[in-house]
């Protein structure tokens, strides 16, 4: 049989999931505009995932045409109203994610596989997002490459980038790079580590406490960056203070010769995070940064096998002053709806520290309720040796064995 011969309709047996749930989104959101929190938000934002089908599957047309009806819908006036007050860092976003995807699947040839046109529309986007502005070097840096599914080729790359501070065109390669296969930034040893974070008003419900997870990873590129993981976060708009957050909790953490990556995504599913704020993931942050590198700086560049936090504690805090282990924690607001969030949901949080210096009546009141908890640690270093309670308890475990021992062998001791 040829392939002629072959059912034409094989197609309609085996939908292609994505991007059918991209080519039905436009009249989706047409009728309803709040579907665009949960269908354009988070790990599972449909135009990211149905562009990774399509790459997958060679549907790169069938891709286009979603696209542009989906862009079609992006120019209306009201799209983004269900983002509130940062519905023009949505449409930013939406229109850098959308650039990438382009970037990455239409707009190159073996020559010159990320051609200027669309690159250069995604940086923009993203600065205007509030992402950092690159600088006209950075931008230059996309006009020569010839790149090719090759690390040495990567590496000179990154090595001509080291240092650059904008985060517009560390996403905008970061994008291309997962959706052409071309990342071959993989955290290397498995370097990466997750942790529970506590947040505030970061819905479209107001002033409610939610628990979402912040992931981290490491790379060996040497660009020294620390980026959101625009990709996997989609239309989640991190705004400036929690921006500028995370680059101080980079700084706070000196980790060098790597760069990082971060994404913070709900814990619940169907439940998405439109936007996230303020300064309380800092110490978070750090905790994860040297739980994936496996140490807390000292000196030196060498890595070590990740360590394991604590799947089910949380610490919200800010970095008051200081850096390395005894950079000192300051308080956070929205404690008290933070903790009643882990009230609620204490089969996903069922620790949490917080600053020594929290003293607002609300965290008072709640400790009053329940006097063990939240614990407080009054620098990164202790609430580090906290959150670090699985091999803390190896620690101790081994150590009886070895006291047990000790004991058995001691003077005057029975024979095994």
């Amino acid at each position: 049989m040829s392939s002629a011969d072959l059912p034409q309709s094989s197609s309609r047996v085996r939908p292609s999931t994505w991007l059918q749930k991209l080519q039905e989104l436009p009249a989706q959101l047409q009728r309803n505009p709040a579907l665009a929190i949960p269908k354009l938000c988070g790990a599972e934002c449909v135009p990211v995932m149905a562009a990774l089908e399509a790459v997958e599957t060679n549907q790169h047309t069938e891709l286009k045409k979603a696209l542009d009806g989906l862009a079609t819908w992006a120019e209306q006036g009201l799209a983004f109203d269900a983002f509130g007050d940062s519905q023009q860092m949505a449409r930013q976003l939406f229109a850098g994610i959308d650039h990438s995807i382009r970037a990455a699947c239409f707009d190159r040839d073996p020559d010159h596989p990320f051609k200027a046109q669309s690159v250069q529309s995604a940086i923009v986007a993203f600065e205007q997002a509030g992402y950092g502005a690159a600088t006209v070097a950075d931008r230059a840096m996309w006009l020569p490459v010839s790149y090719t599914e090759n690390r040495t080729q990567f590496d000179a790359f990154c090595q001509a980038a080291s240092g650059y501070t904008s985060s517009a065109v560390g996403i905008v390669w970061d994008i291309v790079c997962q959706l052409s296969r071309f990342d071959f930034r993989q955290p290397q040893d498995n370097r990466t580590a997750g942790i529970k974070i506590l947040l505030f008003g970061a819905n479209e419900l107001g002033s409610k406490g939610a628990i979402a997870q912040l992931e981290v990873e490491l790379f060996d590129d040497k660009c020294g960056t620390f980026i959101p993981d625009v990709g996997r976060m989609g239309l989640t708009t991190a705004k400036p203070e929690f921006l500028t957050a995370m680059g101080d909790a980079w700084q706070v953490a000196g980790l060098t010769g790597c760069s990082g990556r971060w994404r913070v995504n709900a814990c619940e599913m169907y439940s998405q995070i439109p936007w996230i704020s303020g300064n309380s993931a800092q110490a978070a942050t750090v905790c994860a940064l040297w739980a994936a590198a496996g140490k807390v700086p000292q000196g030196g560049d060498e890595f070590t096998p990740p360590f394991y936090l604590d799947p089910y504690a949380s610490i919200s805090a800010c970095i008051a002053s200081g850096t390395g282990p005894a950079a000192a924690l300051g308080p956070v607001g929205g404690i008290n709806e933070k903790l009643e969030a882990t009230r609620i949901r204490s089969d996903l949080v069922d620790r949490v520290i917080v600053a020594a210096l929290q003293e607002s009546a609300d965290y008072q009141e709640h400790r009053d309720l329940r006097p063990d908890d939240p614990s407080t640690a009054r620098t990164l270093g202790e609430a580090f040796s906290s959150l670090f309670r699985v091999q803390t308890a190896l620690t101790f475990y081994r150590q009886e064995v070895i006291n047990e021992w000790t004991k058995r062998w001691e003077p005057g001791t029975a024979a095994l």
